[in-house]
């Protein structure tokens, strides 16, 4: 963790605990966002393949720190996907793209996008100050235009 000038506050550490997984883990494309009173939300990807089967499973997952760095929620699976696939499985959700901003009422804006079924689609949560009350949920971002 970072300060505003580059200086270490505190040094890497997990924000989960995968070792009692069974599944090999791939937590990727990890992004953040600080909101005015400092707390630090964080977002990314999940796969978790299951080598005996070839089978893979994928989320999109979301935690909050406080300002020195500490988890105060989280990490929470938002997309709640339990399906598993294999290559070329139809109408299997392909989680990618996360996205959170800060807004200056101290709320989260959460984005990712999600392919299934030949269609992409952006979806969205925003949380409340206190990451309890979802304002709006998952719900497919309009198409804008053309």
């Amino acid at each position: 963790l970072l300060d505003h000038n580059g200086g270490t506050l505190r040094a890497s550490t997990r924000l989960d605990d995968l070792s009692g997984s069974t599944y090999n883990t791939y937590d990727r494309s990890p992004v953040a966002a600080v909101t005015p009173d400092g707390r630090i939300g964080v977002l990314w990807t999940r796969e978790q393949f299951d080598s005996a089967q070839n089978r893979r499973n994928l989320n999109v997952y979301f935690a909050v720190l406080d300002s020195s760095g500490n988890r105060i929620s989280g990490p929470t699976n938002l997309t709640g996907n339990s399906q598993w696939v294999s290559a070329g499985t139809p109408n299997a959700p392909i989680f990618s793209n996360p996205r959170v901003s800060a807004t200056g009422d101290n709320r989260f804006q959460l984005a990712w996008e999600r392919y299934s079924s030949g269609k992409e689609h952006i979806w969205q949560k925003l949380l409340d100050e206190f990451q309890d009350q979802v304002l709006i949920d998952d719900a497919p971002v309009p198409s804008i235009g053309g």
